[in-house]
């Protein structure tokens, strides 16, 4: 390791140019795979200490090297069509991200350290800084916002292998890397900008001349206020005019002359969208659902949710439970507000982990969540194969079991049969459901859909069950529990046909049921038991 500064030194110098830049990439990234299997990280060591790390002082510099090889020349070598990759084998795929990776899993994961003033810099700021700063540029394409995608994930890879990431480490990080790269898209009242900023209304923007300081803001106030002038009469210019053919010829030359100097269009004029006016107007920010900042949040939360599902957070720990309480209020707006699938996802399943540790925000953001799943519910369907469903309602099995002091509404037995034989609105509170009447209405309508359809998964019986739990009345929920006896004996899955069997235990014996209904629910039990498979009657007879 006291001998990589100099192989970086001389890799730069050496191989700078053509094939041999495939070649460095490739030599880099099998140093580091040499340096995993005989590299010993000190995780015990104060910031002062880790400063002289000599792997950790290496970071910038093959960042810098990294970077080159994934959104340099390299990258356009290998995309070019003339490449021959199969002459040169350093060329086919991208060795770096493998390289990012690899030092992201050896690195010193400390970042606190940059709280410090005796150390310059923080090896994970200089890893994830340089590739958040390419997805804030106003004109990032969608084939960087890819690559950086993909780099992010490699480090959430690294970070989730490295063993000196503690859990104290991780949630100030993730914490702070989201709220600061998001500050611009949170609006007053703690929601997300999620709309659409860049309109062609030109009548708010004034255009800036030479001139004095101010001269724009006057002229767009005294524009106001004087509405009636006299308009001066403009011909056009015969200047710079082809008067031949051969002046178009040479004018279309110099015209393509001048192109050529523009290698990239980064330093090309640009004449649309909102900078189109000169330096006057100012920049539209970028919205929560644009590409590069939904690209932060997934890399942002992919790193929390592969910590809590590695174990990596202790919900024991007191200073853990409060470090994790302010996510939940964050990523509740962010089930509402994000529209990327794979953020929402993932926002779900923090939230999975999160609600069990018993956090003291999860009572005032039940409601606000609950409402927000059902908002993603009503939109990706009841698919019991959908993992956005899934996961919805996992959230909604773990909110219900939040509170079940207070009883179901009372109701007798008569009226009970009466109304649902008549199928009329019979709807309980539940004892102080988190969702309203008609949110409890389409949720037993997109779950009668779900156990229909396909096979139930264990999520979807779960919230089945959790909701039999709070005795919740309706017709609805009565008429869906005719489908859970069958599937007692019709399910393929013991494992369905056990859980099936416990909720119309629980619903027969805690819900209030009519004479009429109670035989009908007697003889289908009794016919279960002459089924024709033997697994469908053993179930029968157990329940």
């Amino acid at each position: 390791v006291e001998y990589l500064p100099s192989i970086l030194r001389e890799l730069t110098v050496t191989l700078s140019h053509g094939y041999m830049l495939h070649v460095r990439s490739a030599t880099l990234q099998s140093i580091l795979f040499a340096l995993s299997e005989h590299y010993v990280r000190p995780d015990d060591i104060c910031a002062e200490d880790a400063s002289s790390l000599s792997f950790d002082k290496c970071v910038p510099a093959m960042m810098e090297l990294i970077q080159e090889d994934i959104f340099g020349v390299a990258s356009e070598m290998k995309s070019a069509e003339s490449t021959r990759k199969r002459v040169i084998k350093e060329a086919m795929g991208v060795k770096s991200y493998e390289s990012l990776e690899i030092m992201s899993r050896l690195i010193l994961f400390r970042p606190s350290m940059a709280l410090s003033k005796s150390v310059p810099f923080s090896s994970i700021h200089a890893i994830v800084q340089p590739l958040l700063e390419r997805l804030r540029l106003p004109d990032v394409d969608k084939a960087t916002i890819g690559k950086v995608r993909e780099c992010l994930n490699k480090v959430v890879v690294g970070i989730s292998r490295n063993t000196s990431a503690i859990a104290v480490e991780i949630m100030p990080f993730v914490y702070t890397t989201i709220t600061s790269s998001l500050s611009a898209c949170i609006n007053e009242d703690g929601s997300l900008n999620d709309s659409d900023d860049d309109d062609d209304d030109e009548g708010d923007i004034s255009i800036q001349i030479s001139g004095k300081k101010g001269s724009a803001t006057n002229s767009s106030i005294s524009a106001k206020k004087k509405l009636k002038c006299t308009v001066s009469t403009w011909t056009p210019s015969e200047k710079g005019n082809v008067i031949d053919l051969r002046g178009a010829l040479e004018l279309k030359k110099k015209q393509k002359q001048e192109l050529r100097k523009v290698r990239d269009g980064a330093s090309a004029p640009k004449l649309t969208g909102s900078s189109r006016h000169g330096p006057a107007a100012t920049v539209a920010k970028k919205n929560f659902n644009d590409p590069s900042q939904a690209s932060i949040v997934v890399f942002v939360l992919s790193l929390l949710y592969s910590c809590l599902k590695r174990s990596k957070l202790d919900w024991n720990d007191s200073d853990v439970k409060s470090m994790a309480d302010p996510f939940v209020p964050f990523l509740t707006r962010c089930v509402k507000d994000c529209s990327d699938k794979e953020a929402a996802l993932l926002c779900l399943r923090c939230l999975n982990f999160l609600l069990r540790w018993e956090l003291p925000s999860v009572p005032g953001s039940a409601k606000i969540l609950c409402s927000n799943v059902m908002g993603i519910l009503t939109s990706v369907g009841a698919d019991a194969r959908n993992e956005m469903t899934l996961g919805c309602f996992k959230i909604l099995s773990f909110l219900l079991h939040l509170d079940k002091k207070a009883g179901a509404l009372a109701m007798t037995s008569d009226d009970a049969d009466e109304a649902i034989n008549n199928t009329s609105d019979v709807v309980g509170d539940g004892g102080g459901l988190p969702l309203k009447k008609l949110q409890m209405r389409a949720l037993i309508s997109l779950l009668h859909g779900a156990i229909t359809d396909v096979m139930p998964h264990n999520s979807t019986l779960a919230l089945i069950k959790a909701i039999a739990s709070r005795k919740y009345l309706s017709a609805e929920f009565y008429d869906m529990m005719e489908i859970i006896l069958k599937l007692n004996v019709q399910s393929q899955q013991e494992n369905v046909r056990q859980t099936c069997g416990q909720i119309f235990l629980q619903f027969y014996i805690d819900y209030p049921l009519g004479k009429k209904r109670l035989e009908q629910h007697m003889e289908q039990m009794v016919q279960n038991v002459k089924y024709v498979y033997e697994s469908g009657r053993l179930s029968a007879i157990e329940l």
